[in-house]
């Protein structure tokens, strides 16, 4: 079967046109990314940022909660769950914090530098299954995914993670095509990638079968225990894995004294984050995936691409005329086991081993399969043909390269509306911190001094505009299992003495926290409190009112 090569396209070859070709599709997502950059977002993004800057300043809050409870005793909730045990994800955008500053620049440097990571692996990955051209066309279609868009201007672990077991998948890939001293050290590398990628969402530990799976497939399935290939490959895999897993298993242990800590508070806590957050059931809802593939803007007809290829490469594995293991290995296996196993653990898997507990069920987990689904893609463009179609059913002067193109320019044309439907919209990915800037310039242009009273939402929100150096205190909380925590404890607003509470009106009547806790004082204002000054929200429909509080 053909392959679409990019020279069709009037594209000539070369190392030069090549790297110019690369480096313009980059550029052209990257600018796509700055475009619809979405920034710091309140939830899952605040806390990873709130625990780098807790890290680097001495207070990793899970080693100073265990200091006062016990694993038994510890209550997930948005302050600590565990998203505080991702430190793959957490220590180097704390780093990156610390040299440059608490700002967007150092957490957007990190996610950049994954999703360019990403862009080249893909390449290398059509290169070496396939050809050049094809890896070109798979990077290309890898950078207008809309979700990966969108990813890639926010900290969340999904992106990093998928681009770390692409970064094993590919160091295993070349291990195995190679002999001596460089296969042991890419295989070595592979694991401590798979290692990366665990620290930095739990979830890629899922991803070690897929390499059990391919050389079932490539070495044969009746004595593949028997080759020495099969278990040299493992052995060295592991003594790249193993280390990384033994570290963080240990520094968890010296901070808890329970053995296997993290993969034990996941177990225990995944329960009960239901029973406390019951919007969250929402995710166990088994067709989430299937609506997020066939019509969603996360993914536009990125998917419909990547499930063509997918059909194409299943027919041609068991219809095929070069059905050998050897020809069967030597193009997309690997691509295609990646993205199967995947895809069928986010449907089908588990959270725990002890017992069966659904994964929860995300559109953007399915960032884990972006990566093979790309390179599925790539060849059901490549590979699609109407040369054989009997001339009646062909449209005058509509060759293959131009259906090709159009389909190109389409996919891209779509995705990019579907990203600026995520940025723009009421989605995950709507940029909502506005309103802090605007409330941190009343607040320095009134030089208000003292510590600043506010709801959960709006102080996360002050304290990363504030680059963590105001002190803001929450007087309520998100998670009623916080109300009788001696470390998360909000204030009392009856017991200040001296400061300014915020009444951030936008979040206190706002949907996604109907379940938090608002004080009285804060529904009734009492009459000694002086009203400072007054922020409008960016419909100025509602405010942001100031108060000033002195005993």
């Amino acid at each position: 079967m053909s392959l679409f090569p990019i020279e069709s396209l009037g594209v000539s070859q070369g190392k030069r046109s090549t790297v110019i070709y690369l480096v313009l599709i980059w550029f052209a997502a990257m600018s796509i990314r700055l475009i619809f950059f979405t920034g710091y977002l309140n939830g899952d993004m605040g806390n990873y940022i709130q625990e780098a800057h807790n890290i680097f300043s001495g207070h990793y809050s899970v080693r100073e909660l265990l200091q006062y409870k016990s694993l038994e005793e510890l209550v997930p909730n948005t302050n600590l769950n565990w998203q505080n045990l991702r430190l793959g994800l957490i220590l180097p955008v704390g780093f990156l914090m610390k040299i440059f500053g608490v700002s967007d620049f150092p957490y957007a440097l990190f996610t950049f530098s994954c999703f360019t990571l990403s862009y080249l692996l893909v390449y290398l990955f059509g290169k070496e299954l396939v050809s050049e051209s094809f890896g070109l066309l798979s990077s290309l279609i890898f950078s207008f995914i809309p979700l990966e868009i969108n990813l890639s201007t926010v900290l969340l672990p999904h992106l990093p993670s998928a681009t770390f077991m692409a970064l094993s998948c590919f160091l295993f890939l070349k291990g195995t095509r190679s002999s001596g001293w460089k296969n042991s050290f890419l295989l070595v590398c592979s694991g401590i990638s798979v290692g990366v990628a665990y620290h930095i969402w739990e979830f890629s530990i899922v991803l070690t079968p897929v390499f059990f799976f391919y050389l079932l497939v490539t070495l044969g399935p009746q004595k593949v225990f028997l080759k020495r290939e099969f278990w040299s490959t493992f052995l060295l895999m592991a003594s790249g894995f193993i280390p990384l897993m033994a570290a963080g298993i240990i520094y968890f242990y010296s901070i808890s004294g329970v053995m296997f800590f993290q993969q034990k508070f996941i177990s225990l806590t995944s329960p009960q984050w239901l029973t406390l957050h019951q919007i969250d059931m929402a995710n166990l809802d088994s067709g989430i995936y299937l609506k997020s593939i066939m019509g969603s803007y996360y993914f536009g007809c990125f998917f419909y691409f990547a499930i063509g290829g997918f059909l194409i490469l299943v027919f041609n594995y068991f219809c095929g005329k070069n059905r050998s293991p050897e020809n069967r290995g030597s193009i997309m296996v690997l691509p295609l086991i990646w993205f199967l196993w995947l895809g069928l653990y986010l449907q089908f898997g588990t959270s725990s081993l002890s017992e069966y507990q659904p994964v929860f069920k995300m559109s953007h987990y399915l960032s884990a399969v972006s990566i093979p689904a790309a390179l599925l893609g790539g060849y059901f463009i490549n590979t699609i043909s109407i040369s054989g179609l009997p001339k009646r059913l062909k449209i005058v002067a509509l060759t293959d390269a131009r259906i090709k193109t159009v389909m190109i320019i389409a996919y891209i044309s779509l995705s990019v509306l579907c990203a600026y439907a995520n940025f723009a919209g009421n989605g995950p990915f709507h940029r909502d911190m506005t309103n802090e800037h605007r409330l941190k310039d009343a607040i320095e242009a009134r030089q208000l001094s003292g510590p600043i009273y506010t709801d959960v939402w709006t102080k996360n929100g002050l304290d990363f505009v504030f680059g963590y150096e105001r002190p803001v205190i929450p007087f309520n909380s998100i998670d009623r299992s916080i109300e009788n925590s001696e470390y998360f404890r909000p204030a009392v607003l009856s017991e200040i003495k001296h400061g300014h509470v915020v009444v951030n009106n936008i979040y206190l009547t706002s949907n996604h926290t109907m379940d938090t806790y608002v004080p009285t004082l804060v529904k009734n204002i009492p009459t000694e409190w002086t009203l400072v000054t007054r922020v409008f929200s960016n419909s100025g429909k509602q405010t942001i009112d100031i108060y000033e509080v002195e005993e």
